[in-house]
């Protein structure tokens, strides 16, 4: 088993979603922020994390070029603590605009990207919108010079209900069940993009949580968790396969790891 240490930063008031932070004093933010990076990242080299992250889905704060500096400062905080390779979670929107990616190891995206708009969409169609998507993320990766970094998808889940393919990255609890969708978006992603040599893994959203006792897995569950479900056969052919793929660029030696998937 291999560990990602993900730590997130929300909030008690409003939605909780760290991408609509609007800080009074950004400086005084990143100051905070720095501590809190110190902290984490202290924490995965004493336990010796394969992978740490200085941050997931911050929009309103990765793209503006004056906050730049910033995250310069706290990754450099991150590598004073941790020795271990440094990523991010970019938000799939705004990936491309984030300031920071040269100062990183690998590249990240919470690839929770719309799929198809149908009802009931084939699996050839979802492949097909995945590989369309894989295109653009390559063809940016080269035009920008980060083909030479590690990329992997450092969060991705799909709820087992209506409308998933629309919107991965919602979850409705009144929406209708719809067991059958959810397989054959794992299915789709692991016949597109997970095929690409430049990708070195996902990180699944997710497979417990004790926090939220709507997602526990079952028939009778519309959310993220596939434990139970007939997505969980798709995941489990995948890291059983006698022949897995072979990642071209990794920080272990020489193989992907299908097992990372992550608990977010």
């Amino acid at each position: 088993m291999r560990v990602f240490l993900n730590p997130f930063v929300n909030s008690l008031q409003g939605s909780g979603w760290q991408a609509l932070f609007h800080p009074a004093s950004v400086s005084a933010w990143f100051k905070s922020f720095d501590a809190y990076t110190a902290h984490y990242a202290k924490l995965a080299q004493a336990d010796h994390a394969d992978l740490f992250s200085i941050g997931d889905e911050f929009d309103s704060l990765d793209t503006v070029p004056a906050y730049k500096p910033y995250w310069v400062h706290a990754i450099q905080i991150a590598r004073k603590y941790y020795h271990g390779p440094i990523t991010y979670g970019a938000d799939y929107p705004n990936y491309q605009q984030v300031t920071f990616w040269a100062q990183l190891d690998d590249v990240g995206i919470d690839a929770y990207f719309p799929l198809s708009q149908s009802p009931n969409p084939t699996v050839d169609l979802l492949t097909a919108s995945w590989n369309s998507l894989a295109d653009q993320i390559q063809s940016w990766r080269q035009s920008t010079g980060l083909s030479q970094k590690p990329f992997l998808i450092t969060e991705l889940g799909y709820p087992s209900e209506n409308g998933a393919a629309a919107t991965p990255g919602s979850w409705y609890p009144n929406e209708a069940v719809n067991l059958k969708l959810q397989q054959q978006l794992y299915q789709a992603t692991f016949d597109s993009i997970w095929k690409r040599p430049w990708v070195k893994g996902i990180m699944w959203f997710w497979w417990a949580n004790p926090s939220n006792p709507n997602w526990q897995g079952g028939p009778k569950d519309n959310g993220y968790t596939l434990r139970g479900k007939p997505a969980e056969s798709v995941l489990k052919d995948i890291f059983t396969a006698p022949h897995p793929i072979i990642s071209a660029k990794s920080h272990a030696p020489d193989t992907r790891h299908p097992d990372m998937f992550s608990d977010a």
